[in-house]
């Protein structure tokens, strides 16, 4: 008899974490950052970015951002030397930060552009989102600071910036997936 309910306990347990993985999975699939585009132009002897950013929550942010905690995505931007040798010279970086919180007075979301202190309220989130992913005219680098004879490479990510999370929320943050919401790097020529 005991050989059976071990057996049927090890089915139960294996059954348990399969329902929870897949859970997990379906989580992590709903959520998540997409460059969808991404291109340069040289502008008045300067180089412009324009880029399309997909911004999907999952449950934990946005139930955060639903009780009032501000998140911060960043939008990170490098152009990269090609490689002489071994390693890849970094020659300009820029983060372009949002942050984004909804307030439950108005009903209405807050898009803060940290880097030029622009605001703008939208009514819903999908507006709000909408307007942080659409990237546009952002000036990355001057043309007389790059070597017109070598490659670069424009790349750019985009994520939540955990750090930026209240101390009790950033401890949550960093063990659990649903918080890790980054997209992969997207690159091409200057």
């Amino acid at each position: 008899m005991r050989r059976g309910t071990s057996k049927a306990r090890s089915r139960a347990d294996f059954l348990f974490a399969t329902v929870l993985a897949l859970g997990l999975c379906a989580s992590a699939a709903a959520s998540g950052i997409r460059i969808e585009r991404g291109e340069t132009r040289l502008e008045d002897g300067v180089f412009v970015l324009d880029a399309d950013v997909a911004y999907e929550f999952g449950p934990e942010p946005s139930e955060a951002l639903d009780n009032g905690v501000p998140l911060v995505l960043e939008l990170e931007i490098e152009v990269r030397r090609a490689p002489d040798w071994i390693w890849t010279e970094t020659v300009a970086k820029l983060r372009q930060r949002y942050r984004f919180k909804f307030h439950s007075l108005t009903q209405r979301y807050l898009v803060t552009n940290l880097n030029s202190g622009d605001r703008q309220s939208f009514r819903s989130r999908r507006l709000a989102l909408d307007y942080i992913g659409l990237v546009r005219n952002v000036p990355i680098l001057d043309a007389s600071l790059i070597d017109p004879a070598q490659d670069h490479t424009v790349r750019i990510r985009a994520g939540l910036d955990i750090e930026s999370l209240p101390p009790p929320l950033r401890l949550l943050a960093y063990v659990s997936t649903g918080w890790r919401i980054n997209s992969e790097w997207m690159s091409w020529p200057l």
